[in-house]
């Protein structure tokens, strides 16, 4: 989690967001479906189901909105679910309507007929 140019008197720690092995001259940037929270990462964590991480060199992955889910680890975008199904806010799958119930599009509550 700590790198230094040629010629430095000391090490820096890499921001959050990023990440360095041992010996590094520069950090790396957490790369999509993946985030670093602290400052001086030696990795990257993947973000986990139900959550993602859109862009590279972030410090929190996002959780999946009402209707949407994400079932893989490290993604990098949620899923919209099939009409006739719902998802709560972060969910990793979408649940089918019962017989005599419906939803909306992007809902995460099936309403009665």
């Amino acid at each position: 989690g700590k790198y230094s140019s040629t010629g430095s008197l000391s090490c820096s720690s890499c921001s959050a967001g990023s990440f360095s092995n041992d010996g590094a001259s520069f950090c790396t940037l957490c790369v999509a479906g993946t985030y670093s929270s602290i400052e001086g990462s030696s990795s990257c964590s993947m973000c986990s189901v139900g959550s993602y991480a859109s862009s590279s060199g972030l410090t929190s992955c996002q959780l999946c909105a009402v209707g949407h889910y994400a079932s893989n680890v490290a993604a990098i975008s949620c899923v919209v679910c099939p009409v006739g199904s719902v998802a709560a806010e972060g969910s990793s799958f979408c649940s089918l309507c019962y017989s005599g119930t419906y939803a909306a599009s992007t809902s995460s509550n099936c309403i009665s007929c």
